[in-house]
């Protein structure tokens, strides 16, 4: 009776030992800087091709403080690297916008008609979009916008 029970537990704890092992295993790789020997596993940095690091930078320099419309997947980011000092207009917490919050982004995003008029009604600014969006193109040499920063990923744009 004992040596079955114990033969019954050893069998339970055998399954339990990978996730065990996987554990060890992720905190070791986190504990040297994602690597377990020459392969990089995990990796904390930000890719300037998906991110706009280089727009960030030049508003830090130039001491911008917004509010900067931008897309909802750069709202993170900015207020990561900024906050306080740079404020934003969106991010991609969207239960705390609302439903016609993000109607009105998508028609300014999207380039729709009366996409100006909202764009104003949110005192933006400041715009930093993906260099090759709609609303880009729609800044790009339009009266009272100027580009303040360029890059391969993003452009800034400011009212004047």
């Amino acid at each position: 009776m004992f040596a079955a029970r114990m033969q019954a537990m050893d069998k339970k704890l055998r399954g339990s030992l990978w996730p065990i092992a996987l554990m060890v295993l992720g905190t070791w790789a986190c504990l040297h800087g994602g690597r377990i020997g020459a392969h990089q596993l995990i990796s904390a940095g930000f890719s300037e091709k998906q991110f706009p690091a280089g727009a960030v930078d030049a508003m830090q320099q130039r001491h911008i403080s917004g509010p900067v419309f931008l897309p909802d997947s750069w709202g993170g980011y900015v207020i990561y690297r900024v906050y306080p000092a740079v404020k934003v207009i969106d991010d991609d917490r969207h239960d705390l916008y609302g439903e016609q919050f993000f109607k009105n982004y998508l028609v300014i995003t999207r380039v729709e008609p009366g996409w100006e008029k909202l764009l104003t009604q949110l005192s933006a600014d400041w715009v930093l979009m993906p260099k090759n969006s709609p609303l880009s193109a729609a800044l790009t040499g339009k009266a009272g916008w100027a580009v303040e920063y360029q890059d391969c990923t993003a452009v800034l744009f400011h009212k004047f």
